[in-house]
């Protein structure tokens, strides 16, 4: 139930506005949208300053996180559903002067507190879990068998340091065989949809299988089995 997050539990609705008292009242998070436009500083310095605007209308640069109120001065709540607005004007001693005009887009509080009743979910789906052997149910063995009396060739081969001789071996049958398996690369379990399936080096303890009513590990041929279990198997599959 806990998992499904249906047990009994406290829980907090997010609420939005967009009402300048009601987001300070709350200690909301804030949005903004602003834009400004250069003004003619030596106009308005002066006694009475005068708004002369150079240029046009542009966006304004992104607002500090978490800040309520754009502007030194007071902001403006509108009736009915008009958002909040705040229009200031910044006039350094040195630099250029601009007047902003903000919006507030959303301001998110966290609500009351309210009681989330315990649900009902014996007739609902359930998350599926892997039990403890799940590995030794997603290896899959491909065997092929040809009847024949051609000779089967296998030259040097060098791994980890070791060179094994070129032989050859008389068979009265060719076998190849090639193994795949499920995987995960992500994390085990059915809560993620990253399985894939590959490929992967061959093991003669994996070939846990009949053929013909025969153990397919008996009935390979010894020289077979000493390249198997020295991991150059690979040779003779895929």
């Amino acid at each position: 139930m806990e998992l499904c997050g249906t047990a009994d539990d406290k829980h907090q609705k997010i609420e939005n506005t967009t009402k300048c008292s009601e987001c300070n009242q709350k200690n909301g998070d804030t949005t903004w949208s602003g834009r400004r436009v250069e003004l003619d500083c030596n106009r308005y310095r002066q006694n009475p300053p005068q708004i002369r605007q150079i240029g046009s209308w542009e966006d304004a640069p992104d607002l500090p996180s978490g800040q309520r109120n754009p502007c030194s001065g007071n902001t403006t709540d509108h009736p009915g559903n008009k958002p909040c607005t705040a229009d200031c004007i910044e006039a350094p001693q040195n630099g250029p002067c601009y007047k902003y005009s903000w919006v507030l887009k959303g301001c998110t509080y966290k609500g009351e507190e309210e009681d989330v009743q315990q649900t009902n979910t014996d007739n609902k789906p359930k998350p599926v879990v892997l039990d403890t052997e799940w590995e030794s149910k997603t290896k899959f063995t491909a065997i092929l068998q040809k009847g024949t009396r051609d000779k089967l060739s296998y030259g040097q081969y060098r791994k980890d340091g070791e060179t094994f001789g070129a032989e050859t071996v008389l068979l009265n049958s060719t076998w190849a065989f090639a193994q795949a398996e499920i995987y995960n690369p992500t994390d085990v379990d059915l809560f993620n949809q990253d399985w894939h399936v590959r490929l992967k080096p061959c093991k003669l303890d994996d070939l846990n299988i009949s053929f013909f009513g025969k153990k397919v590990s008996n009935i390979l041929p010894s020289s077979i089995k000493k390249l198997l279990d020295k991991g150059i198997g690979q040779g003779l599959v895929h």
